[in-house]
């Protein structure tokens, strides 16, 4: 089995990757918000050209949401819920310069969308040292209802969704 566009694949995802960790302020993060979310489409189109590898096309669904999630907000929300969960109590802080992500807040759009689950991630969480030492996620089951297993010790976070 072959993939179609793999040269085209790999060059989209240099700016997919790279505009978000330039940090930028004012009139360049506004544009490097946009070159980053055309990259979405395309990206999009590829997984569409492929669609023979079936699981590419959960990827292009997932995409297209995460795209129009992001294009509604001006940036993924993050729920502040989540990462206090996450980081034992800790605040959302997004860093000066990060268009990829935004707090969460009533006048979120398709907040069914945003990133709510309680999983740990480098860029939203302040405090990270504390979530160095973890080898693992900590338990997701109580988000969908079913009781969550204790945890590795004593104040390990429980997600609250």
């Amino acid at each position: 089995m072959s993939f179609r566009g793999e040269t085209f694949l790999l060059l989209l995802l240099v700016p997919q990757m790279l505009l978000p960790a330039l940090r930028l302020q004012g009139v360049s993060a506004s544009a490097a918000h946009w070159l980053w979310l055309s990259t979405f489409p395309l990206l999009i189109g590829l997984c569409l050209m492929n669609a023979s590898h079936r699981p590419l096309l959960l990827v292009a669904a997932g995409l297209a949401l995460n795209g129009i999630v992001i294009a509604l907000n001006g940036g993924m929300p993050v729920s502040p819920q989540a990462v206090a969960a996450v980081a034992g109590g800790a605040r959302l802080l997004i860093s000066t310069g990060d268009f990829a992500h935004v707090v969460m807040s009533s006048s979120t759009r398709l907040a069914l969308l945003a990133d709510v689950l309680p999983l740990p991630g480098p860029s939203v969480l302040r405090g990270r040292r504390r979530l160095a030492g973890r080898r693992r996620a900590p338990p997701l089951w109580g988000c969908f209802g079913v009781p969550a297993s204790p945890g590795p010790g004593p104040g390990s976070p429980t997600p609250s969704c």
